[in-house]
């Protein structure tokens, strides 16, 4: 139904459902609450003539354009020039400025042409939720959409300083899906950084795109972080300090263009630091040479620190899923090309494999920040007998002692015993072996050890 003008569109609204019995839940108001591609109407269902559902769509001319048409409906030729007919849009209640907003801010950082797609798909196909700003601005986002994406719409200094939200007053967790009519507000830090997993917590190609940017810049300032430890490790080492070493030449001998390149490449694994060394210094090659023909663990090198340093777990630091490092293990870090350092346990059984993968190896140890204040996850199988109770008894155990089931699984399962798995929060390994050693002492335990990986 074409009438018209907004007020009109609610006249013939009430006229529809006098003359026929309305279907409940059906009636959809995008004229209160436009979506964000610019189409507003009113949309209702009727049961009909014949006892037939038939759904009604009332809205005015302008209207009417958009819905056909789009928003290129209301961009003109005036006066001879390519140009916006705000009056027209106006009347229409569509801003294209604002629905065009996300798009172009994904221009001015980068995004790549799939990225555009993935947003245009969204604003065009997807079903949408309105949720609000404690302030009452009304945001409309796609259906799935969570406090991030939500975070972006406001303004994309918040969606990259967001650290948490608040959903209707209760603080909720960013992987919270909103619905129609709830109340945001987004909790900010002082740090720009990309929330991890954010893949998984965004539905929006603007919040998507944002925080692949973050996560880019995060990768380049850590890389260049650990190359430029890495560098200074290897020129003390061979007697030099990096402070005291002009590296412009070493750099373009190495075909970089400048020393943050140099030391990007160096933390990502594609030049080793002691290359940079020889660059610099090239009577070291000999030295270097012979010390590179060694057995890694036998290099006197600094330690590089994990936890509590400028360097973050995920991003240019990874914790090998083959050993499950935690504080308080011994720990060495081999450098892996395009990831960064990868970090072992002393006596991984991964590490024989790796001496001839031509990954510079690294001495690490944990900060005591590590050792104090942080939490890791270890993991145990014990062998129990198969009695009742004994689940209740081992996980009164592991809460005597302090530890945190994050986790719980059956292996295997006889007549007799049965093999079960707990993944536990402990502060460091010396907490594990204190938990291990309480299992042990059960009588219903036959034997209980630590899984690495």
């Amino acid at each position: 139904m074409i009438v018209n003008n907004p007020d009109d569109c609610y006249r013939a609204l009430g006229l529809v459902h006098q003359t026929w019995r309305c279907v409940p839940d059906q009636l959809e108001d995008f004229i209160s609450n436009p979506k964000p591609n610019g189409y507003r109407s009113i949309h209702t269902t009727v049961i009909g003539p014949g006892n037939v559902r038939v759904e009604i769509q009332i809205r005015t001319e302008d209207m009417d354009r958009i819905a056909e048409n789009g928003v290129a409906a209301h961009w003109r030729y005036k006066n001879e020039s390519y140009g916006f007919d705000e009056e027209t849009a106006a009347n229409a209640g569509l801003d294209a400025r604002e629905a065009t907003r996300s798009l172009l801010e994904i221009a001015e950082h980068g995004g790549e042409a799939g990225e555009f797609l993935e947003h245009a798909k969204l604003e065009m196909y997807s079903d949408h939720v309105f949720a609000f700003t404690p302030k009452g601005t009304l945001i409309p986002l796609p259906q799935g959409a969570t406090p991030l994406d939500f975070a972006y719409a406001v303004h994309s200094g918040v969606g990259d300083r967001c650290t948490g939200a608040k959903i209707n007053g209760v603080e909720k967790p960013l992987r919270t899906v909103l619905r129609n009519g709830d109340v945001v507000e987004i909790l900010t830090g002082d740090r720009v950084a990309p929330v991890p997993g954010y893949e998984a917590l965004t539905k929006t190609g603007r919040a998507k795109a944002a925080q692949r940017r973050l996560d880019r810049h995060a990768k380049r300032d850590e890389f260049e972080r650990l190359g430029r430890d890495l560098v200074a490790h290897a020129l003390h080492r061979y007697g030099h300090q990096l402070a005291e070493t002009a590296l412009k030449q070493a750099a373009e001998t190495l075909g970089k263009h400048d020393e943050e390149e140099l030391f990007i490449a160096v933390g990502e694994g594609l030049i080793k630091a002691s290359a940079v060394a020889v660059a610099a210094f090239p009577g070291l090659k000999e030295k270097v040479r012979k010390d590179e023909g060694r057995r890694p663990m036998e290099l006197e090198k600094a330690k590089l620190y994990v936890r509590g340093s400028d360097l973050t777990p995920g991003v240019a630091l990874h914790f090998a899923e083959c050993c499950t490092p935690i504080p308080g293990d011994r720990i060495i870090g081999v450098q892996t090309p395009g990831k960064g350092i990868v970090i072992h346990t002393i006596d991984c059984e991964t590490l024989a494999s790796l001496e001839d993968s031509g990954g510079e190896w690294i001495d690490l140890a944990w900060t005591p920040t590590a050792l104090n204040k942080t939490l890791a996850v270890g993991r145990i199988v014990a062998t129990v007998e198969n009695k009742r109770g004994v689940l209740a008894e081992l996980c009164s155990i592991i809460a005597e002692n302090q530890g945190d089931i994050l986790n719980l699984r059956l292996a295997t399962r006889t007549v007799d015993f049965f093999d079960m798995i707990f993944d536990i929060e402990v502060a460091d390994a010396r907490h594990l072996v204190n938990i291990l050693a309480a299992m042990r002492a059960s009588k219903s335990v036959k034997e209980a050890e630590r899984v690495k990986g």
